[in-house]
């Protein structure tokens, strides 16, 4: 695990704390009834296909689901997931739409964008368990510990109530550039004063892991999030972990400088 002398850890939010499977499946449903139309879709499969590259964000993940609802095959999407190039398959879906379909995919996202930013969507969203004492355990074994969203702070303040643990939090509010770009981290680092490789980004898509890589950041992803494996395998990650609360736990201690030198001192005795 690339830990080794690393002093920050920055954290995603969704899908790594935050579990918004329900809220964004829900606020998908509000924008396709804002245009009179059915959404006939799982929440793990909007879920999944927000962690494939560019379906990551809403506009491509609505043209997606639009596609398949107008021509009734809603029941292809688990398929098209499961495959090893799901982006391409997808892009090949999305291609053929014409500009009035695309204006109602647009509609659709407004709609969907006015539920998830509503309070309403925050009574569907929840922190993944042991994820608010993994923060905490971050800062007792003595990390630097920032958040990185693609979001907007509203959602963050709506939904994250130990914010006060995080020694930084940087959302599109603050970053115009989002995720797979890894400006964010930049962004992080220099605010905190930390330099890449004493930085580990953790993770759950394959846009994150791109952004560490743009960002020369290890990272790590965790199976709890969008992810799935082997779409998470083939960004190539520095390691793959179960969850935030595995990753923490195995993480060491950092020494502070005062014992980094009694431990020199006593080596060289």
């Amino acid at each position: 695990m690339p830990v080794k002398d690393r002093r920050l850890v920055v954290l995603d939010f969704g899908g790594v704390i935050r579990d918004s499977s329900a809220g964004l499946h829900e606020g998908y449903r509000a924008g396709f009834a804002k245009v009179g139309l059915p959404f006939d879709f799982r929440i793990v499969d909007t879920w999944h296909l927000r962690g494939i590259g560019k379906y990551d964000i809403g506009l491509e993940c609505i043209k997606v689901l639009l596609s398949l609802q107008l021509a009734g095959e809603n029941h292809r999407l688990p398929e098209i997931l499961a495959t090893e190039d799901a982006e391409s398959a997808l892009d090949r879906l999305t291609a053929s739409l014409d500009e009035e379909t695309a204006e109602l995919a647009e509609e659709i996202r407004l709609g969907y964008k006015e539920f998830f930013n509503s309070a309403a969507a925050g009574l569907l969203v929840g922190m993944y368990p042991g994820a608010e004492e993994a923060v905490h355990g971050l800062k007792e074994k003595g990390y630097l510990v920032a958040l990185l969203t693609n979001g907007n702070r509203v959602t963050v303040d709506r939904d994250l109530p130990f914010a006060d643990a995080f020694d930084l939090i940087a959302s599109e509010d603050d970053v115009a550039a989002k995720k797979p770009s890894g400006k964010g981290l930049v962004h992080i680092m220099n605010e905190l004063s930390v330099t890449a490789d004493e930085t580990v980004f953790v993770c759950d898509a394959p846009n994150d892991i791109h952004a560490g890589q743009d960002a020369d950041v290890a990272c790590v992803a965790v199976l709890s999030g969008m992810g799935l494996l082997p779409h998470l395998e083939s960004a190539r990650p520095d390691h793959i972990t179960e969850s935030l609360v595995e990753f923490v736990s195995a993480l060491p201690v950092r020494a502070t400088p005062g014992e980094t030198r009694r431990a020199d001192a006593i080596g060289g005795a």
